[in-house]
């Protein structure tokens, strides 16, 4: 037993005596590496790479930045032009039914003109239901956005206007319309139908 005990303690302090060898002989190979010298010439290489990516880097992100600003800025564009085309859609969808109505609306008020020569008890009825429905028809157009556009005795002006004849007369200034064929109509402020009318000019003196 005593044998045993003293043959593992030889084993125990061998382990530690090479332990120990291969640490001095690793400490000496660290020794004996040389320190990497990088010389002035290399440090100036070196860093010059580094701030050419670094450089590099921020024209990126500044061009990525530019290109977010640039659809930022195009989809705030293209969600107001939708906005404008469907609020012109609401407001202009009825267009060309109205422009049917108002063939109608003309044709009563001929008849209301025609009739209104040549008033009889017979007739007077008549003459009043269709007056009336030419208003109503009026205070729907007026729902729609639709107005009549004042004609007589204002400037000619050929946005509203559709000179058709003159008329020589000293009553009225030049240029001015003395009367209206047809009634012509705005719709929320864009022109649906021109009035057509008779303008004034000067007298020629004999």
């Amino acid at each position: 037993m005593a044998d045993n005990i003293i043959e593992i303690k030889d084993i125990t302090e061998e382990s530690k005596s090479d332990n120990i060898q291969d640490m001095e002989e690793g400490e000496k190979k660290d020794e004996e590496t040389p320190p990497v010298v990088v010389n002035e010439e290399q440090k100036n290489i070196f860093t010059g790479d580094l701030e050419t990516k670094l450089k590099a880097k921020e024209e990126e992100a500044k061009n990525n930045y530019d290109k977010y600003l640039r659809t930022v800025a195009e989809f705030d564009n293209y969600k107001k032009r939708a906005s404008r085309e469907f609020d012109d859609y609401r407001k202009f969808s009825n267009e060309a039914l109205i422009r049917e109505i108002l063939t109608v609306l003309d044709n009563m008020e001929r008849a209301i003109e025609a009739s209104s020569k040549d008033i009889t008890p017979q007739n007077n009825c008549l003459l009043e239901g269709v007056n009336m429905t030419c208003k109503e028809l009026l205070k729907i157009f007026k729902k729609f956005g639709v107005e009549q556009i004042e004609s007589c005795g204002k400037i000619f002006d050929p946005a509203f206007h559709q000179a058709l004849f003159n008329e020589e007369t000293d009553e009225y200034n030049e240029n001015t319309v003395v009367k209206e064929l047809q009634k012509g109509y705005i719709m929320h402020g864009r022109l649906l139908r021109p009035a057509m009318v008779v303008i004034a000019v000067p007298k020629q003196k004999s």
